[in-house]
């Protein structure tokens, strides 16, 4: 009997190792979209997802949707898929996520892909605090503004690889506004930004974006430059009117020596006269 338990024990051992290994070669896929998550309406967009090269079978999974979104057949080398939809509306805006089917069965669900579309709305106004220019290690804030019926605003970065930053409307008025603080700022903060408006109800459905406002975040070696730059020339200047000091006071005292001098030679003459009155009374 203790045989008979000790070889199940085994055997389970056993099996149990060989399902983690097999469940361990399925590899959670990556899932992302070209030309980008942040798409015009009418464009279109490309959703990829990449596995393993087991895999066989590539789906596409929608939040809110029970069934199966899409199904696709991996490309050669067969470690990836693609999804296209040749114009964004509102159907395709939303949550994705993919997975992959091999002979070992299925893998984990990927991260989330947010698939948003622009161009719902109007676009509001983006601004900045105190100005485009900030020095490193100062604050600033961007405002978002708008007087349409929204109530989230959003703040995207050219070229930044994460989600969008989000805010919930302030009231001013008839105006809607939302405010980004960056403090302190760093040179990672420089670069193009753009806001979108949008409503809690439908937050994959975003407003035109904002005009573009640019944010320069000088180098602090240009700082330094600047208030050595700005350093040198007060004491530049305040050598040049140490200069004109010790000039003026020099032809002060030139004209005083030759004052003094001229009433020397006057008292002289002065005195030079008497003899001769002497000699003429004689």
């Amino acid at each position: 009997m203790a045989t008979v338990l000790t070889s199940l024990l085994c055997l389970g051992l056993s099996l149990g190792q060989k399902i983690q290994v097999q469940a361990g070669t399925l590899l959670k896929p990556t899932i992302w979209a070209e030309p980008g998550s942040t798409v015009m309406a009418g464009r279109p967009v490309t959703i990829w997802c990449q596995g393993s090269l087991e895999a066989m079978e590539y789906q596409l999974h929608k939040e809110g949707v029970r069934v199966l979104w899409d199904t696709q057949f991996p490309l050669e080398p067969r470690s990836k898929a693609k999804f296209s939809i040749q114009q964004l509306t509102v159907d395709f805006a939303g949550r994705y996520r993919c997975c992959y089917l091999s002979n070992i069965g299925r893998s984990a669900l990927s991260d989330p892909l947010d698939l948003v579309m622009t161009g719902v709305y109007h676009k509001p106004s983006l601004s900045t605090l105190p100005g485009h220019t900030v020095v490193s290690g100062e604050n600033v804030t961007l405002q978002c503004t708008s007087s349409k019926e929204v109530d989230t605003f959003f703040l995207s970065k050219d070229g930044a690889a994460g989600p969008l930053l989000y805010m919930r409307i302030q009231f001013q008025g008839r105006w809607k506004h939302g405010t980004f603080a960056m403090s302190p700022v760093t040179l990672t903060h420089a670069g193009t930004y753009r806001c979108y408006a949008s409503r809690h109800t439908s937050p994959y459905l975003l407003s035109h974006p904002s005009d573009p406002l640019e944010i320069t975040v000088p180098e602090l070696t240009d700082a330094k430059s600047k208030t050595t730059a700005a350093s040198q020339d007060y004491w530049v200047g305040n050598c040049v009117r140490l200069g004109l000091s010790v000039v003026i006071l020099l032809i002060l005292v030139a004209i005083l020596a030759e004052a003094g001098l001229c009433q020397s030679q006057s008292q002289h003459d002065s005195m030079g006269w008497r003899p001769d009155d002497s000699h003429q009374r004689t």
